[in-house]
């Protein structure tokens, strides 16, 4: 996902959704819940670098539940920065599937080889 789509994700998430990081080392950082971010208050230029790539994407779904889990990896002005998982509970509304909760990790040692973006 490039992050020039930033602005209409707002509209993919039931309010108020909670984003929890859980960088790798755990040892280093535990979980820290932190709400999710504004992202349309960030600049143009700052959207415009940001790269995150999903790969082998497991779904399941039971009537208006489902969940997602994803290997990423996340480019900064074409480079790239770090890897991890992103793990996403959603519920169908009657305007579609909505995320309501997040969480992922994140490290920069150990992640898959891939093609640069």
């Amino acid at each position: 996902m490039r992050v020039p789509t930033l602005p209409a994700l707002p509209a993919l998430f039931i309010a108020p959704v909670l984003a929890t990081l859980l960088a790798l080392p755990l040892a280093a950082q535990a979980g820290r819940p932190a709400p999710a971010p504004a992202p349309a208050t960030r600049s143009a230029d700052e959207r415009d670098e940001w790269l995150e790539r999903t790969f082998d994407p497991q779904v399941r779904i039971d009537e208006t539940l489902a969940t997602v889990w994803t290997q990423y990896d996340f480019h900064l002005a074409g480079k790239f920065s770090h890897c991890g998982v992103d793990a996403f509970h959603l519920l169908k509304t009657a305007t579609g599937w909505k995320i309501v909760s997040l969480a992922d990790t994140s490290r920069m040692e150990g992640c898959p080889q891939r093609a640069s973006p």
